[in-house]
C-alpha cells in the first residue's frame, strides 16, 4: 500500500492538500450557522452579547435624555449642575464599559470558534 492510498488518495493524485476553489462545492444551510454558533460558545454567549448590547443602547439613550432635560431647563442647569454632571458621566461611563464588554465577548467567541475549527482541521 502506497502513502497516497493510506491517505485515501489514488496514484493519479498530485498530492496537494489544498484544491482550487472552483473545484469545491460548498453549500451553506441553516445548520451551518447553528454549528458556527456552537463553535463560538453556543446560545449563552449569544444571549450575553445581546444583553450587553441592550445595556449599551439603554445607557446611550439615558445619557441623551438626561442631557436633553438639562439643556431644556435653565433652572436645573443652575441648581442641579453637579447632580446632572455625575449622572451623565455615570451613564456615559457605563455605555463605554458595555462597549468594552461587547468587544471582549466577541473576541472570546472568535477565539473559541477559531480554536475549535483549527482542531477540527488538523
Amino acid at each position: 500500500m502506497t502513502a497516497f492510498e493510506k491517505l485515501g488518495r489514488g496514484e493519479g493524485d498530485d498530492g496537494r492538500i489544498i484544491k482550487d476553489e472552483n473545484e469545491e462545492v460548498i453549500r451553506v444551510t441553516g445548520s451551518t450557522y447553528l454549528q458556527l454558533l456552537q463553535y463560538c460558545g453556543g446560545w449563552p454567549y449569544l444571549l450575553l452579547l445581546n444583553f450587553v448590547m441592550l445595556a449599551f443602547v439603554l445607557c446611550k439613550i439615558k445619557t441623551d435624555y438626561t442631557i436633553g432635560l438639562w439643556a431644556k431647563d435653565t433652572d436645573l442647569q443652575q441648581e442641579n449642575f453637579t447632580i446632572f454632571t455625575v449622572m451623565v458621566f455615570s451613564y456615559a461611563s457605563s455605555a463605554a464599559l458595555m462597549q468594552f464588554f461587547r468587544c471582549v465577548i466577541v473576541f472570546v467567541m472568535g477565539i473559541k470558534a477559531s480554536t475549535k475549527v483549527h482542531l477540527l482541521m488538523i
